[in-house]
């Protein structure tokens, strides 16, 4: 957007937390990012995992929920967690 001259024109929305979006977010590069919890990805597929062997029922599908950043938040504790490091 910057580019083609549409800064501040088109909204920028990235998902993914990549490493630096944090400094993208507050130069206004991309307006938003949108995270995914991995953590909590992993917990509940070994869970669901382990389940089945047992002969459990598991949920056909299962939102694992996710994170929305911006410049206003990105660095809360809280949000900025988030962002995957090297």
């Amino acid at each position: 957007m910057k580019n083609a001259g549409k800064s501040g024109v088109v909204k920028v929305v990235t998902f993914d937390a990549v490493p630096g979006i944090d400094q993208d977010l507050k130069s206004g590069l991309v307006d938003i990012a949108v995270a995914q919890k991995p953590s909590e990805m992993g917990y509940v597929s070994v869970k669901y995992a382990v389940d089945l062997a047992r002969g459990k029922p598991v949920p056909a599908l299962f939102g694992t929920g996710f994170v929305v950043m911006d410049k206003t938040n990105v660095d809360d504790p809280d949000v900025h967690k988030f962002i995957y490091s090297n």
